[in-house]
């Protein structure tokens, strides 16, 4: 009697249960769909270091939803934590379409008091433009503070001890803004519950995981790659103005050698001409101002020519030989590192050159 009770009882579990084919049916038409109808870091991601454990996304729930006919009804709960942070719990229940039968439920939280949320990195901040492009002047070119115009700042200067400048926090401080949080919190615990949900209701946990968050497959957000975008372009900006000023300071040299060697400027606008085609110092790169020098100290700068009544030595090569560059330090890689000037170095070249033009016409209208 007892043996025909729990027949009967096994009979009616199973009665509404899949059975080992459909189980198999289901596994493989997930695994078609994460192949022909998926795209990876959209779909889908990998977590790097587990065997390329696949991690369900957002649009990889919903597409799943969509095939087996299923949706989300979502129930929120917010906390508030104080200081303006949030809580955001909720649970979704997920139900088949026409039928509302509710087949899987998930949860899913978010915080504004996580990482990516409550910190921000905080930089020295201009008074004037409020852009974060503050820089450091070298004692040499006046010290203090100056407001990078190549960074998209506005030029303005301030004083070593200027305490809107040197007042100011910086590196790991909590957000000013948090309100602006609250609805990506608010979305993030809903995708983390309908993910959550979708995976219990398809039985898809074997295939997919749900342990990162989609910006956290796919790298960086947005805002952080404007971020980076800005700091390697003025870091860029800052290579060319030390590249510009290193440049100067060589030509300044090539100059002063002349007069020493026999030459004078007109000499070297040929050898410029002649050699690389250009008409304006400005122009040279490191690799070709150190090559112009080594050819004036030995001498050697125009061809067929006298200088002060003294013939060039006709049994010197044209070009330097790989020694003579070593001597005058000339390496391969100048022309790489020159190639970094671009418009910013030549434009802080022209720049020193036109406040030490404007000098001397000043010095001379005083003098006279």
């Amino acid at each position: 009697m007892e043996s025909e009770a729990i027949a009967t009882a096994e009979s009616t579990v199973l009665a509404g249960a899949y059975t080992e084919s459909d189980v198999k049916k289901q596994i493989q038409l997930i695994q078609k769909i994460m192949r022909d109808s998926m795209q990876e870091n959209t779909h889908y991601g990998t977590i790097p270091g587990t065997n390329n454990k696949n991690v369900l996304l957002k649009a990889g729930a919903e597409k799943l939803a969509f095939v087996f006919r299923l949706y989300g009804d979502s129930h929120i709960t917010q906390t508030d934590l104080g200081n303006g942070h949030r809580e955001y719990s909720v649970r979704t229940e997920i139900k088949q379409i026409g039928t509302d039968v509710v087949v899987g439920v998930g949860e899913g939280s978010a915080s504004t008091m996580e990482t990516k949320y409550r910190w921000r990195y905080a930089k020295r901040v201009c008074p004037e433009c409020k852009m974060e492009t503050i820089g450091k002047s070298k004692p040499e070119y006046g010290g203090g503070w100056y407001c990078n115009q190549r960074a998209g700042g506005c030029g303005a200067k301030f004083r070593s001890e200027d305490p809107a400048i040197t007042g100011q926090q910086l590196g790991k401080i909590e957000n000013p803004d948090i309100a602006d949080t609250y609805n990506t919190a608010l979305k993030i615990a809903k995708k983390r519950s309908l993910i959550d949900g979708i995976l219990l209701a398809t039985a898809a946990s074997d295939i997919f995981t749900q342990d990162l968050d989609d910006e956290d497959i796919r790298g960086e957000t947005e805002e952080e790659a404007k971020k980076k975008a800005t700091e390697n372009a003025t870091a860029a900006n800052t290579e060319a103005l030390k590249a510009a000023l290193t440049n100067e300071a060589q030509v300044k040299v090539l100059f002063d050698s002349l007069g020493e060697n026999g030459y004078t400027a007109e000499h070297l606008k040929k050898a410029m001409k002649d050699r690389y085609g250009k008409g304006a110092t400005k122009d040279l790169t490191q690799a070709e101002i150190l090559e112009l020098r080594a050819l004036v100290l030995r001498r050697d700068l125009i061809q067929n020519e006298t200088q002060n009544e003294t013939k060039q030595d006709a049994s010197r090569p044209s070009e330097l030989t790989p020694e003579e560059k070593a001597e005058y330090g000339i390496t391969e890689d100048h022309d790489e590192r020159a190639a970094i000037q671009g418009e910013a170095g030549a434009d802080a070249l022209t720049g020193t050159r036109a406040r030490g033009g404007r000098k001397g016409r000043q010095n001379g209208a005083q003098g006279r």
